[in-house]
């Protein structure tokens, strides 16, 4: 039997050529691994064998080790990673939470938080150094700002996950989250 060769349909799954002797056979394969074929004089057992030989090359392609990321997508997950480890404090996302309205001063951020000064500077200055937030002084008085929107939509994103996981083992509410999923689509 001569080898199994193949081309794409568009829209119409894989289609293999196989010449046997002086019959040709197209074989039609979708996603479902369901085959059609036009008439011809193959035997059942000869179709078999053709589907066996591509689900098998299927198979070792899928076996094979993907490649090697690039430096710079080593470089970006290492980034993201160490993003994350910096957001991976509950006082720091409760900060973005309150940042996510728009700019505050430190004193205004102190009352909310009912924490004290030098322990919120601390995490502000780390957010700051980061990245996620920028400030800007105005006489005595500091103000922050989320450095990009994208970090108040992840962390959204990320608390209703975590609220999804939650109902779904009955460890909240589902009031909870019903308004939670309110809050988040009239922003």
């Amino acid at each position: 039997m001569k080898a199994v060769k193949g081309t794409r349909s568009p829209g119409r799954g894989k289609m293999f050529n196989c010449g046997l002797k002086n019959y040709r056979f197209d074989v039609k394969i979708n996603a479902n691994l369901a085959f059609s074929g036009e008439i011809c004089p193959l035997t059942g057992e000869a179709k078999r064998s053709i589907l066996v030989s591509m689900i098998r090359n299927n198979n070792q392609k899928a076996q094979e080790k993907p490649s090697p990321i690039s430096q710079e997508e080593a470089m970006l997950w290492e980034m993201q990673a160490d993003m994350c480890q910096t957001l991976a404090n509950p006082k720091r996302l409760q900060i973005l939470n309150l940042l996510k309205e728009g700019e505050l001063s430190v004193g205004a951020m102190v009352q909310a938080l009912g924490v004290a000064k030098a322990n919120l500077s601390q995490h502000l200055g780390v957010m700051r150094q980061k990245g996620i937030l920028l400030s800007r002084r105005e006489g005595t008085t500091i103000y922050y700002r989320l450095g990009t929107p994208h970090i108040a939509e992840a962390c959204k994103i990320m608390r209703l996950v975590l609220l999804e996981a939650l109902t779904a083992r009955g460890e909240l509410s589902r009031s909870l989250l019903l308004t939670e999923k309110m809050d988040a689509e009239g922003e």
